[in-house]
């Protein structure tokens, strides 16, 4: 039998001084330890990495962006001035092979669109 985790992670490939956000999942089989299979499951910027210095803050409009140095927006939740029908909130407990974390999560929901977004 195997365990599911997921991760919330930022990487940075070696010689390309880039970075990617995304959320992958982990198949970790009950009688290993240290070998498992990683899956993506989603990323916030495939394709469109950022360099050094970039930044990830919430506008004073509420809408979460990830942008270059320069100010290149390279990703955004496009949630600007949404007006809120709901909110969920939830915890979702996920295992490493080190450690626990614990991962708070919130959903803003809006007539059209459910967003989600999570912070550790």
């Amino acid at each position: 039998m195997s365990s599911t985790s997921f991760t919330m992670s930022f990487i940075i490939p070696p010689f390309l001084f880039s970075l990617f956000a995304f959320i992958s999942q982990a198949q970790v089989p009950a009688n290993q330890t240290f070998k498992y299979d990683v899956y993506r499951v989603w990323d916030a910027n495939r394709g469109n990495p950022v360099g050094e210095n970039a930044t990830l803050a919430f506008g004073t409009d509420g809408n979460l962006l990830l942008a270059d140095a320069d100010g290149r927006v390279a990703w955004q939740t496009d949630t600007a001035n949404k007006d809120a029908v709901g909110l969920s909130c939830f915890q979702m407990v996920t295992q490493s092979i080190a450690q626990r974390a614990i991962l708070f999560g919130k959903a803003l929901i809006t007539q059209q669109t459910t967003y989600w977004w999570a912070k550790l």
